[in-house]
């Protein structure tokens, strides 16, 4: 991956993937939380202090653990569970 950039500016940030922000985070955990078939619990905190959300989902016997943004770097799986929510 290359590539060629001149800016008049100190710092330029690029993003390897479309950025996920915080308040985008908060507004899918809302929509989770306004649904009859979810429920959401707070299971820790990162060193940042923001809270470490599990959404349930359903109540059938089988389970699936399905985890988004582990690594901070890692917003293209928030996107996918946005979608999978």
């Amino acid at each position: 991956l290359t590539w060629t950039f001149r800016s008049e500016n100190d710092s330029v940030w690029f993003a390897y993937f479309a950025p996920f922000s915080y308040e985008r985070h908060q507004a899918l955990i809302a929509y989770a939380m306004a649904s009859p078939l979810a429920e959401t619990s707070v299971i820790g905190y990162t060193l940042a202090g923001r809270p470490m959300d599990l959404i349930k989902i359903g109540n059938g016997h089988r389970k699936v653990w399905v985890i988004a943004r582990q690594h901070p770097g890692e917003s293209m799986a928030e996107w996918w569970m946005k979608g999978f929510i």
